[in-house]
């Protein structure tokens, strides 16, 4: 959406996982070394549900800055909605998500806002998306 220009944030109507990259590399750096995880699946996720709200309030907080948010009433194919990962697997065997949400935000408001341009991105690639069906409206 339109954060980065100062227009209200456009966000998906199901909430994010909330779980920063670095831990889901970790995750999988750990697996790979670990004889223990050979030929087992693993859940990676955060270690809390977050709804929509709860996301949204959390980045006002984090980049300081309050607009009512636009829920476009699209959702992304392919993304579980309503689902909190059980990673107690991932955990007995020394894993454990040690990047916030926060930390999340924080760094991508950094680098959203350094992008040139980031309008005309943020709108080509809505556009493609919505192309590709690789985002598609909820009907209800």
């Amino acid at each position: 959406g339109g954060s980065a220009s100062g227009g209200p944030p456009i966000g998906p109507a199901v909430g994010p996982t909330g779980i920063n990259i670095k831990d889901v590399v970790n995750a999988n750096l750990l697996v790979l070394k670990h004889d223990d995880a050979n030929y087992k699946v693993f859940n990676v996720g955060g270690d809390k549900a977050w709804t929509v709200a709860d996301f949204y309030h959390t980045m006002e907080r984090v980049v300081g800055k309050k607009k009512e948010p636009i829920v476009s009433g699209y959702y992304r194919y392919g993304d579980t909605r309503h689902i909190f990962s059980d990673t107690n697997r991932l955990k007995s065997i020394g894993w454990k998500p040690t990047h916030g949400i926060e930390e999340s935000i924080g760094d991508y408001w950094k680098f959203i806002n350094a992008q040139k341009q980031m309008d005309n991105i943020l709108s080509y690639a809505e556009k493609h998306m919505k192309k590709h069906r690789i985002i598609r409206r909820i009907i209800s």
